[in-house]
């Protein structure tokens, strides 16, 4: 019997039940791969994997460290270690991996993605800018690039390159939501606030031709408001970091502005879909 073709077998197995999101089935067939064949670094990866997937980070990160002293050059591993330090709230530990998968493979695009986030996350918003612009270079045609650069330039006070952004994220695809929205934002804060309801009245638009409705107003609710809190808390610490004082506070104002447009065509839309119940 050959046991590496055993283990392959399990591991093959394990990974049509990842992808059935059958994490239970998939991680027994993966830790029986590595029990025959305890060298078989592709089950050793897909045993992390379903531990994340289980959200079980704590225990991922522990598989993920141990695949890296297996191979230290294993940019995907070091990727997916990132992943789950950032599921714990821990974006400089998961900033460290992504570079590290970047040292390895310059062109590991997964990684470029999550560093830029991370980046964020920790307010270190010029750097975040700086990895946005190589993954433009990249991938000119990644409206959610642009998309997030306009953001970070809006957070930053840039209001009229914020526009810019924005607007070539829409040339870029024309039926993403979240544009409009941050140049509403922009334009809010410009003073502009006429042409800030015309942008947000077209983000409406937009999720009314693309999704659900109700799904897609409350997933941008959420994100708005989930903004919302973070400047508030940065705001009451003191700690404002790169964001200067008059800015932060300024894009606050602009944050409510969008969260009670919202909540009013939310309710608007309950009432009207209530009533012709």
């Amino acid at each position: 019997m050959n046991i590496h073709l055993d283990s392959e077998q399990y591991y093959q197995r394990g990974t049509q039940y990842f992808e059935d999101s059958q994490y239970d089935k998939s991680l027994v067939l993966c830790k029986r791969a590595v029990t025959i064949n305890s060298n078989h670094h592709n089950a050793h990866y897909e045993w992390g994997r379903n531990l994340f997937a289980k959200k079980a980070y704590h225990k991922s990160i522990k598989k993920y460290k141990e695949l890296i002293s297996r191979d230290p050059i294993d940019a995907d591993a070091y990727f997916s270690l990132g992943l789950g330090f950032g599921r714990q709230g821990q974006f400089s530990e998961a900033e460290t991996q992504y570079k590290k998968a970047l040292e390895i493979d310059p062109f590991h695009a997964l990684s470029s993605h999550q560093l830029a986030y991370a980046l964020t996350e920790q307010g270190k918003y010029t750097e975040a800018l700086e990895q946005y612009k190589k993954n433009m270079q990249r991938e000119p045609m990644n409206s959610f690039y642009d998309n997030n650069f306009g953001y970070l330039k809006f957070v930053l006070g840039k209001y009229e390159e914020t526009i810019q952004s924005c607007e070539e994220a829409m040339r870029k695809n024309r039926k993403y939501s979240m544009p409009f929205l941050i140049k509403s934002l922009a334009l809010y804060c410009l003073g502009k606030f006429e042409l800030a309801i015309e942008a947000f009245q077209e983000s409406l638009d937009k999720v009314a031709e693309n999704e659900d409705w109700k799904t897609g107003f409350e997933m941008n609710l959420c994100i708005i408001e989930g903004e919302l809190s973070r400047f508030e808390k940065t705001l009451e610490s003191g700690d404002v970091g790169e964001i200067p004082r008059e800015i932060l506070e300024k894009n606050i104002k602009a944050l409510y502005f969008i969260v009670d447009l919202l909540k009013q065509v939310l309710l608007e839309k309950s009432l009207n879909r209530n009533g012709s119940e």
